[in-house]
């Protein structure tokens, strides 16, 4: 977006959380959105513009849904202004540059990889054009409730969500999604709504830790292990099934995950680390093959299942 500067010495222009007006950063000056929205639309593509039909804005309207629809922020922000030349009053084409302003503010943005958030919203949609949330993005935010990360997006980097304990609700893309990273939403204590899709191939450590609120999970299928501590202190989680492709299931995995009562089979996992379900005092029918008695399944003999009887 085009960067707003002050009329008298040329600061940058920038918005408070608490309020409507826009402060320069050099000289304290206050400008109101409204003159801040004509000082957009006047910016020096538009100079030469003789546009004066009223008529034309349904034209403009239509341009502007499709480049908002397609995420294409820099042509949107193009007929924004256009829209403004004809009324500078115009509600739809303001308020998006209004959020553009705002997205300017709040989104630090680099080659494509969201770096940081510094926003309070509850419910945020992250904004077309990136393909990365970086490490720490969103880290120890208390504000954030929910989030709707959109289809191209590639990567959720590591720590992105942790300590948010107010997220309830994260809607991810359905065929872009390939890596969550290491604790990236751990200690999201009111996490309780997440859909992995079968898109993701590498599920980090400690991913879910200490998410007290989740009740259900779907490991994508495409994952080969469960990495460690993934779900430890998940004391919600009720059921979870294993994808036959998951041939690793980490140390404390599953450890205190205490309304847990069925995993899915675990026939084609080759190691299984220690401690893997330990305090899942409510796990039942669960079936470890014979194999792990050498690998560290002794350790959970006596608290799940003996061995089978034709082996005693």
């Amino acid at each position: 977006m085009a960067k707003v500067f002050c009329e008298i010495c040329g600061g940058s222009l920038v918005s408070s959380r608490y309020s409507t007006l826009y402060t320069c950063e050099n000289c304290g000056m206050k400008y109101t959105r409204t003159k801040v929205r004509k000082m957009l639309s006047r910016g020096p593509r538009f100079r030469s513009a003789t546009i004066n039909d009223p008529s034309e804005l349904e034209k403009w309207y239509v341009e502007l849904d499709k480049h908002i629809g397609n995420e294409n922020l820099k042509d949107a922000e193009d007929v924004a202004q256009r829209i403004l030349e004809i009324d500078p009053e115009d509600e739809k084409a303001g308020a998006f540059l209004d959020s553009l302003i705002k997205m300017e503010k709040e989104f630090r943005v680099e080659r494509g990889i969201l770096v940081k958030y510094s926003g309070h919203d509850a419910e945020l949609k992250i904004p077309g054009g990136i393909r990365e949330i970086g490490t720490k993005a969103f880290m120890n935010n208390k504000d954030l409730k929910k989030i709707v990360i959109h289809e191209g997006v590639k990567s959720i980097g590591e720590e992105c969500f942790s300590g948010c304990e107010a997220l309830k609700e994260v809607v991810l893309p359905e065929k872009s999604l390939i890596f969550i990273g290491y604790r990236a939403f751990a200690n999201c204590k009111d996490l309780k709504k997440i859909d992995l899709p079968d898109s993701v191939k590498f599920l980090g450590n400690y991913l879910f830790l200490n998410c007290s609120s989740l009740k259900n999970i779907h490991i994508p299928r495409r994952v080969p292990t469960i990495g460690k501590c993934a779900f430890k202190g998940c004391s919600s989680l009720e059921e979870i099934k294993i994808p036959r492709r998951v041939k690793g299931i980490g140390d404390n995995a599953f450890r205190d995950c205490k309304s847990l009562k069925k995993i899915g089979p675990l026939d084609e996992v080759m190691f299984l680390g220690e401690n893997a379900f330990l305090g899942c005092d409510e796990l039942e029918d669960i079936s470890v093959p014979y194999r792990f008695m050498n690998n560290g399944w002794e350790k959970y003999e006596s608290t799940y299942m003996a061995p089978p009887h034709d082996i005693l």
